[in-house]
């Protein structure tokens, strides 16, 4: 089984060359047509999951499957050009766009047991894999806050530096301005610390310089 860091990197870093993307196309209108295509396709992808398996994805077992739906889509905040191209964080520019990424957790009984991933083609939603619940850190933090109706929430990804975050924010001027948002900065499903985005990504940036000196 990969583990959370392998899974990142292999599947994400690829995504850096994608361009910046509208952010009204991927999180009003169409968070809808998420949700719809992912239940449509809910028990297809259960029915890939190997027999014996069932406890790796968060299930007892397979009867789990006739109960299971789709909650909320989570759309994944990526950093943009400008974070990678400028020397230091500018308080007055917006470091991450909306990508065309999703990931939607399955749940059963109210409790988020393991996710699809998909993504938009042609402004046509397409779902590729369900992920394993051993492999997402974003499972446990989903659990635990479930339920916060004001907020919309999001996971920023740092694909380079095998990191995620989970976003909380009751706007989305809110992360486009990256003020004001809440954040909780999670390993291995456990919520470390809670900080401002402009915070994260000043650390990020710095970490990321420390990266690329370690490579000569």
């Amino acid at each position: 089984m990969h583990n959370i860091f392998s899974y990142l990197y292999i599947f994400f870093v690829p995504l850096l060359c994608i361009s910046t993307i509208a952010v009204n196309a991927q999180t009003k209108g169409n968070e809808l047509e998420v949700v719809n295509e992912s239940q449509e396709q809910l028990s297809l992808f259960l029915e890939k999951i190997p027999s014996g398996s069932e406890a790796e994805f968060g299930f007892e077992n397979r009867e789990d499957f006739s109960s299971a739906i789709i909650q909320d889509a989570y759309n994944v905040l990526l950093p943009n050009a400008d974070f990678y191209a400028d020397e230091s964080i500018d308080s007055l520019k917006t470091y991450t766009y909306y990508s065309k990424y999703w990931e939607i957790p399955i749940s059963v009984d109210g409790n988020n047991c393991c996710f699809l991933i998909g993504m938009f083609v042609d402004d046509e939603f397409k779902i590729f894999t369900i992920c394993s619940k051993s492999i997402s850190s974003s499972i446990k933090i989903m659990n635990k806050n479930k339920g916060e109706g004001k907020y919309k929430n999001y996971i920023l990804k740092f694909p380079e530096l095998q990191k995620e975050y989970f976003i909380c924010s009751d706007s989305e001027a809110n992360i486009r301005s990256s003020k004001g948002v809440e954040i909780c900065y999670y390993q291995n499903g456990n919520c470390t610390n809670e900080l401002a985005l402009r915070e994260i990504l000043k650390n990020e940036k710095k970490n990321l310089k420390k990266n690329k000196s370690h490579e000569y």
